[in-house]
């Protein structure tokens, strides 16, 4: 990278989220006054997916229904938590959601072994598929950043698996 003249110049950037290399090799100048953007594919950077609603933790001060949901995706046959996500609610979807959620109800973590949520947890069977916008896949393999965008009730929940 060099910076001469009110230009900056770039050359040979690679980036990488976990084995997805998102850039590969890029090269850019920028003349002063310009602004510039790097978009990458679907994991690395603001983007939507699909993730399964496993359980949601119980609300915490003024917000009624839900606290935040638990997430999770397919892998091999069994569910994987994949991170929790406690924005991206109003009023009238934190009661839409709890009113959807009550009736699956279960006893036991519907998650595979791997890490989950300590604290007060609500677990139920995992039907309901909800569109997550994040920022990208901690090394951990949970989502960071991630916002309710919606319920998706045009795909199965079975289809839900990670992608990248």
């Amino acid at each position: 990278m060099t910076a001469a003249g009110g230009r900056l110049e770039v050359v040979g950037v690679t980036k990488r989220y976990g084995a997805t290399a998102v850039l590969r090799d890029v090269g850019l100048t920028v003349e002063n006054g310009e602004f510039m953007t790097i978009l990458g594919p679907s994991g690395s950077g603001k983007t939507t997916i699909l993730r399964l609603i496993g359980g949601f933790t119980e609300p915490e001060g003024q917000r009624s229904g839900i606290g935040a949901l638990l997430l999770g995706v397919y892998d091999d046959g069994k569910l994987r938590y994949a991170g929790k996500v406690g924005t991206g609610y109003d009023a009238a979807t934190l009661r839409q959601l709890h009113r959807k959620l009550a009736p699956l109800a279960r006893r036991t973590s519907p998650f595979g072994p791997g890490p989950v949520p300590a604290g007060q947890v609500r677990w139920v069977t995992p039907k309901l598929v909800a569109q997550i916008g994040f920022g990208e896949w901690t090394t951990a393999g949970l989502l960071r950043h991630p916002r309710y965008l919606g319920l998706r009730d045009d795909k199965a929940a079975r289809e839900v698996r990670r992608e990248g």
